[in-house]
Order: structure tokens, then C-alpha cells, then sequence
């Protein structure tokens, strides 16, 4: 106290015209952060009116609903994933209509040279010409189940595309989740580093004003100053990790490379996963088998190439078909006239069988379901194995966000301890330095544990086969 009043004895004026200038420093806002923040323009959206925006701002701001949404309704390999159910549709209903019988139209036009006859010493040949248009039906009556298996393998074929179909969708939700989670985890950085570069510029004008008077030291001018170029580095490499996650998520929601996409949600700590009981990794598993989009596919298919299989079997037997034919015949000499014919016939094609095309046919069946059970069996192994390492990611992600909030949490205390010893004159600039260095550690650190854990709980979700827009949103129990 006897200092303080010393150095006020001597320098009245000086520290009064200090006092002045540093409550003006205070009021003035800080021209760095003002372009900083200029250069990001944060528009609003009103529900799902994205065009009026994109054509207007070039700045998208979503929720994360909406632009899972988004990614669902626009994404291109989501659309090309859609022509190949259509195209299986098709062919079933190709396989669909061999139930039917076979009805065919027909004429048949021919000529000939009819009796010869005599008038006077000259002859005259007469052409007839006949006329018979008639009408074929055929409808197998056995057919070996070549027809039945054809069916039914495309039907199982269909089964599974829409199955891969919900597979490649939840994919793309998964993707767009991560992208979403990442942007916002910059978004917040951005957000706490244009505050950090507002009090740096108000610290760097302080100690400007203090040394000015003789009340501060070039060093901890130089410190401010390093502090103002540091954060605006951080800033400039904050708005660079933004612009190259929109970039993804541009792509994923198909929306055109100019736009930038800022997240209309602040990153939290919410949950996507709430626990019933305690996990155990076999429910998982078990649950994942049943469940994940993927395995369903190949199971599908399994069963159609087992169907398939069935059908090359029914090469070998033989086929009975019932004919039935109404014909119409008549020329120029006389009316038509109509006859019926009937006819129960039974085929089978000889040199197909004992040629080997038949047993080709159903060895390459047989290998085809083989190679789908295989491929059954990898599938479920990786499964099992993706469930372990993403519970077990997700368990380890849990611990490390829970430690880094703990630390956050002691850094924050830790730098208003500093900055009030170095108002009450007891610390000195360095350690409010110190303490505010790891606090941005502590805080990135923070934001870093926080995202990878929420990616970690897309990843379990997707991995069950439970991806949604409203389980992302909203989550799920387990």
C-alpha cells in the first residue's frame, strides 16, 4: 500500500490520465475481430427453405435433422442406389408373368395352282390362294419348378437390394452425422478464439497505455502482441478446418461447392445412447446380427441363389405343355371354316442334358449359394469384430471426454486465479500467459474428445443397424 501511494504521490496526474485511457481502451471495440467476423456472415433459415437462402446468402445454416434429411432426399449414390432396386423390380416381374399362358395371333396366307381347265383349245391353270389366320394358346402345366425358383430368386434378389439400399442410406447418414458434428466443433472454436483475439487486442492496448506511462515493461508488450498474432493464426486455421468440412458435407448433401454450411446447433454434451443396463458385448453382437441392413442383404441373397440352384435343377426334368389352337380357314372359292386342336405334349431336350449344359448350370448355382454362405460367414466375423472395437472406442472416448471436461473445467479456474493476482499487482503478465496457453489446450482438447466421442456413438448406432434421422436426433435405449 505504501508503494502504490508513493508512486501516486509522485505521478498523480500521469496515473489519472492512465486510468482514463485505459477505461477508453476498454469501451473500444477491437478492429480485428470485427473483420474476422465480417468475413462470416450468419444468415438464418426459416424451416426448410433452402433455396431462397443458397440463391440469396451463399450461407446454409441446418440443423442436424434437416440436413440428415437433406443428405437422404439429394445424395447422388443414394440415387443411383435406387436404379438398382428398379431394375430388380423389373425383372421380377418379368419372372412374374411366365405364370401366365402364352397367347399368340397368327395368319397364314398361301397359294397354289389349282385344276386345270379347258376352254376351247386353250388352258387356263387357276391359283388358289387360302387364307388362315389363327389363334395359339400354351400353358405349362409342369414346368420342374423352373418357373416357381425363377420367381422366387428375384424375389429374394429384391429383398436384398432394398436391404443394401438401407444399408448404403444409413451409411450416408452415418457420414453426414460425423461431418455435421465436425462442423460444429469448429463452429465453437471459431466462436471461442474471436473472443480469445477480442481480449488479446484489449490486453495488447492496456499495456500500450501502461508503458506509455511507465507502468509496464516492453516485454509484456511483446507478450500481448505475440498473444494477438497467435490467435489470429488460430482463427485463420479454425475457418480453414470449416471451410474444408463444409466442403464435405457440401458433397454429401449434394448442394454445390459454393456454399458454406454452418451448424444452426451449438455442439453438446447429450448422449445419443442411453443405457438400459449394463452393455454386455455378445447382446451387442447378437443385436447387430439381427439388425444391421447389411447381413440381412446377404442373407437374402443366400436364399436366392439357393432358389437359383432349385431352378437349374429342374433343368433335368422334363416340361408338359397343353396347346390349344383356333384356326380359321378358307379362299377365294369358298367361306371360312374353324377348327379346334388340342395337343398334350411333353419335352425334353436331350442334347442339353447329355451335353453337360444342364449340369454347368447347376454347378455354377451350387458355387454361386457357396460363395454367398461364405461370404455370410466374413460378413458376420467382421461384424462381431466392428461391434467390439466401436463399444470398446466408444467406452475409451467416454473416459477421455469425461477427463478433459474435468481439466477444462481446472484450466478455466486456474486463468481467473491468474488474472486476478495480476489485478491485485501479486502475479505478472507470463503467468496469466501460462494459464491462458492451456486453457485453449484444455479447451481444444475438450472439443476434440467431445466430437470423437459423438462420432464414436454414430459409429455403435450405425454399426447395429439403428442409424436414422431420428435416432441421431432424438437417440435411442439399449
Amino acid at each position: 500500500m505504501i508503494s502504490y501511494l508513493h508512486l501516486f504521490s509522485h505521478i498523480p496526474l500521469s496515473m489519472i490520465v492512465f486510468q482514463l485511457f485505459l477505461f477508453y481502451a476498454y469501451c473500444l471495440p477491437t478492429h480485428s475481430a470485427e473483420v474476422l467476423k465480417g468475413n462470416i456472415e450468419w444468415a438464418s433459415v426459416r424451416d426448410n427453405e433452402y433455396e431462397e437462402v443458397l440463391n440469396k446468402d451463399k450461407i446454409l445454416i441446418l440443423d442436424l435433422e434437416t440436413a440428415l434429411q437433406m443428405a437422404l432426399d439429394q445424395n447422388l449414390d443414394i440415387n443411383v442406389q435406387e436404379f438398382t432396386i428398379k431394375k430388380t423390380k423389373d425383372q421380377l416381374l418379368n419372372s412374374t408373368t411366365k405364370f401366365l399362358p402364352s397367347v399368340s395371333f397368327g395368319q397364314v396366307l398361301s397359294r397354289r395352282k389349282g385344276a386345270v381347265q379347258l376352254f376351247g383349245n386353250r388352258t387356263f391353270g387357276v391359283d388358289i390362294q387360302t387364307i388362315q389366320p389363327q389363334i395359339q394358346t400354351s400353358f405349362g402345366l409342369f414346368q420342374g419348378g423352373r418357373v416357381l425358383f425363377g420367381w422366387l430368386s428375384n424375389k429374394k434378389l429384391l429383398a436384398s437390394e432394398k436391404k443394401n439400399f438401407d444399408s448404403a442410406k444409413q451409411a450416408i447418414i452415418q457420414q453426414t452425422a460425423i461431418s455435421y458434428y465436425a462442423l460444429q466443433g469448429h463452429k465453437a472454436e471459431l466462436e471461442s478464439e474471436m473472443a480469445r483475439l477480442e481480449q488479446a487486442n484489449l490486453n495488447l492496448k492496456e499495456r500500450k497505455i501502461a508503458k506509455e506511462f511507465g507502468a509496464d515493461i516492453r516485454l509484456n508488450v511483446l507478450l500481448a502482441q505475440q498473444e494477438v498474432d497467435q490467435s489470429i493464426a488460430r482463427i485463420e486455421e479454425v475457418k480453414g478446418n470449416l471451410y474444408i468440412e463444409s466442403a464435405k458435407l457440401n458433397e454429401l448433401l449434394n448442394v454445390g461447392q459454393s456454399i458454406l454450411i454452418i451448424p444452426a446447433e451449438n455442439l453438446t454434451e447429450k448422449s445419443l445412447i442411453t443405457w438400459q443396463n449394463q452393455p454386455q458385448i455378445n447382446s451387442l453382437i447378437a443385436q447387430a446380427q439381427a439388425y444391421n441392413p447389411q447381413i440381412e442383404a446377404v442373407k437374402l441373397l443366400e436364399e436366392s441363389t439357393k432358389a437359383k440352384k432349385f431352378q437349374t435343377i429342374s433343368g433335368f426334368l422334363p416340361t408338359i405343355q397343353l396347346s390349344s389352337t383356333n384356326a380359321w380357314v378358307g379362299s377365294q372359292f369358298d367361306e371360312l371354316s374353324s377348327f379346334n386342336q388340342y395337343m398334350l405334349y411333353a419335352q425334353y431336350d436331350v442334347l442339353k442334358n447329355l451335353g453337360g449344359a444342364a449340369v454347368s448350370d447347376y454347378l455354377f448355382a451350387k458355387h454361386s449359394q457357396q460363395e454367398v454362405q461364405s461370404k455370410l460367414q466374413r460378413d458376420l466375423k467382421k461384424l462381431e469384430n466392428e461391434v467390439t472395437k466401436t463399444y470398446l472406442e466408444l467406452k475409451a472416448g467416454e473416459r477421455v471426454f469425461w477427463a478433459n471436461k474435468s481439466s477444462l473445467k481446472y484450466s478455466e479456474e486456474a486463468y481467473k486465479q491468474a488474472l486476478a493476482r495480476l489485478k491485485a499487482e501479486v502475479g505478472v503478465p507470463y503467468e496469466v500467459k501460462v494459464a491462458q496457453t492451456e486453457l485453449e489446450k484444455a479447451r481444444a482438447n475438450y472439443f476434440y474428445s467431445l466430437i470423437k466421442y459423438k462420432t464414436a456413438q454414430v459409429n455403435l448406432i450405425r454399426t447395429l443397424g439403428l442409424a436414422s434421422p431420428i435416432s441421431l436426433v432424438k437417440g435411442i435405449e439399449l
